[in-house]
């Protein structure tokens, strides 16, 4: 067992603990390792349509959805995209790392697109940061990821 088996394990186990969810119901064994190829940093669970999954995130910058049979859904870098693992009460994001004038992003944004759901957005790059105002609520119990494109 390798380094990247025994934390996506370690990872697996506690998601299972944090659900509720009997790992043994996945396996004859009752932890199962999943050898997801990243050193995980973060994992949270989530639910969407009654079907639970994890989401990980690496100390290589590569966020993961795993299926509790171990089989990668998704996986993407972090290049031009922003997670939240919360709602806010208020349907409004803000990154304040993508602020106007910030002196290590100075790109201005070209456009902003909500890939977990399909939910319409508005949004706007103020000199608090991105804001983004959410419409229609919050569309599952999973993180919530915008894809950021940044004009030339």
């Amino acid at each position: 067992m390798n380094k990247h088996s025994c934390i996506a394990g370690i990872c697996l186990f506690v998601a299972c603990l944090l659900t509720g969810v009997d790992a043994s119901a996945f396996s004859q064994q009752a932890l199962q390792s999943i050898d997801t190829g990243y050193t995980i940093s973060m994992v949270r669970t989530g639910q969407n349509s009654g079907r639970s999954f994890i989401v990980a995130s690496s100390y290589e910058g590569t966020i993961l959805r795993i299926r509790y049979d171990g089989h990668i859904a998704w996986k993407n870098t972090l290049s031009g995209y922003a997670t939240s693992l919360g709602w806010p009460e208020d349907d409004v994001f803000t990154i304040k790392s993508l602020a106007k004038g910030n002196p290590h992003e100075s790109r201005a944004i070209k456009s902003v697109k909500f890939i977990s759901g399909s939910n319409g957005i508005i949004w706007k790059q103020t000199k608090e940061g991105l804001v983004i105002q959410a419409q229609g609520g919050k569309p599952c119990e999973a993180a919530y990821v915008f894809r950021i494109q940044f004009k030339k």
